[in-house]
C-alpha cells in the first residue's frame, strides 16, 4: 500500500509491502539513488536508500522475504518468535540488538548450520567457539570452530575440507576439563568427550578461550539428553519389529570372477580407512573419504555409507518409531512412493 501524511508543515509519504509480494531483492549503486535498495514487486519497483547501516538492513529484508516464501510453501515454516532466546544463557550477545534482529540472525545461523552438517531440521545452533580438535589419525592439533546444539557437538576445520566431525550428544557418556600440561601447552583449556558408541571412544577439544562455561553448557544439554532417553526408553514399544531384508541379499547375484574381485578390493580400502579414522556418524571425516567415494563403494557399505553422510540416522534418531509408524501405515498401500522404492 502507499499512503501520503501531512505533519504540520511537513509531508510524509509511507509505503507498506509485502513481503510475499516481493520478487526481487538487490544492492544497487546509480547517480539518483546511490548506495540503495531496489525491490521489485509484481506491480511495482522501489528504491530505498540513505540508510545508516545498509548491509544490516539489507541482511534484515532478505531473512523477511526468505520466511515468506518459505510460508507460501509450507504455512507450518511461518515466523514465530522463539521463546528460547529469552531464558538461554549466553555470552558475547550485543546488548543494543532488537530481539527481532538477534531471532532472525540465530534462524539463519542455525541453517547454515544444519547444512554444514547434514542435521535434522529442528536442530538449532545454541553457540560456537574457536578450538583445536587432536586428530589421531595423523597425531595433530587442527584449528577450526567448534558447534554446539541441543544434540550435537560439531567440529569445521578453517581449512576448508581438512576434517570435520559430529558427536550426538546421545552417544556421549562424559564430558570433562583435561589438565593443563606444563610440557605440552598445545592442550591447554581442554575438554574431553567419551562416547559410548564411537570405534575412537574419546574426543579431545581444546584451546577453548571459556572452557568452564562451555563445560557447563555441555552439561546442561546432556542432562537433557538423558532424561529424554530415560522416557523414551520406559514408554518404548518392545514389541520385535521384523523387516524384510535388502533384495539384493534376498536375490544375490552370480558376479564374474573380475566383479568379486574389484568388490572384496574396494571393501578392504574401506575397512582400512575406517580402522583409522573411526566408522559411524561420528568418524572423522576428511577428503580421504571423498577420494574412496570417487573410487567406488562396495555394494555391502552402500547403505551405511548414505546413512552416515546423507544425516539419515541422525534423522532416525531423532524421531524414534516414526519410520515403523510409516511403514505399517503405508502396508498394501499404492502409491507411485511405493512402486519406486519396491524397484
Amino acid at each position: 500500500g502507499y499512503k501520503r501524511r501531512n505533519r504540520g508543515d511537513r509531508q510524509t509519504d509511507t509505503s507498506i509491502l509485502e513481503t510475499a509480494d516481493v520478487i526481487e531483492l538487490e544492492k544497487t549503486s546509480g547517480y539518483l539513488f546511490p548506495d540503495s535498495i531496489r525491490i521489485a514487486t509484481r506491480d511495482k519497483t522501489y528504491y530505498f536508500s540513505m540508510f545508516l547501516h545498509n548491509a544490516e538492513t539489507y541482511s534484515l529484508m532478505t531473512q523477511l522475504i526468505n520466511l515468506a516464501m518459505k510460508q507460501l510453501i509450507d504455512e507450518k515454516t511461518g515466523f514465530s518468535i522463539d521463546r528460547d532466546l529469552l531464558t538461554k544463557l549466553s555470552k558475547n550477545v550485543a546488548k543494543k540488538q532488537s530481539f527481532l534482529k538477534r531471532d532472525l540472525d540465530a534462524r539463519s545461523l542455525s541453517e547454515a548450520y544444519r547444512l554444514m552438517f547434514h542435521l535434522p531440521a529442528t536442530e538449532k545452533l545454541d553457540g560456537s567457539t574457536e578450538a583445536t580438535l587432536w586428530t589421531p589419525y595423523n597425531k595433530t592439533h587442527v584449528w577450526g570452530r567448534m558447534f554446539i546444539s541441543q544434540n550435537y557437538i560439531c567440529f569445521d576445520s578453517r581449512v576448508k575440507g581438512l576434517v570435520s566431525l559430529v558427536l550426538p550428544l546421545r552417544d556421549v557418556s562424559q564430558i570433562e576439563r583435561a589438565e593443563n600440561q606444563p610440557s605440552n601447552p598445545s592442550v591447554d583449556h581442554s575438554i574431553l568427550i567419551t562416547t559410548r558408541t564411537a570405534q575412537r571412544a574419546t574426543f579431545l577439544f581444546s584451546q577453548i578461550h571459556d572452557r568452564d562455561f562451555v563445560v557447563q553448557k555441555l552439561s546442561d544439554l546432556l542432562a537433557k539428553i538423558r532424561i529424554v532417553s530415560r522416557t523414551n526408553s520406559l514408554s518404548g514399544d518392545e514389541d520385535e519389529w521384523k523387516i524384510q531384508p535388502p533384495m539384493m541379499s534376498m536375490f544375490k547375484p552370480s558376479p564374474s570372477p573380475e566383479s568379486k574381485a574389484r568388490q572384496e578390493v574396494k571393501a578392504k580400502q574401506w575397512e582400512l580407512h575406517f580402522s583409522e579414522y573411526g566408522r559411524g556418524v561420528s568418524m572423522y571425516r576428511t577428503t580421504e573419504i571423498a577420494k574412496l567415494v570417487l573410487q567406488g563403494i562396495p555394494d555391502s557399505l552402500r547403505r551405511e555409507v548414505w546413512m552416515n553422510f546423507s544425516g539419515a540416522w541422525n534423522e532416525m534418531a531423532s524421531n524414534p518409531g516414526v519410520y515403523r509408524d510409516l511403514v505399517n501405515k503405508n502396508i498394501n498401500v499404492q502409491s507411485t512412493s511405493s512402486d519406486e522404492i519396491e524397484r
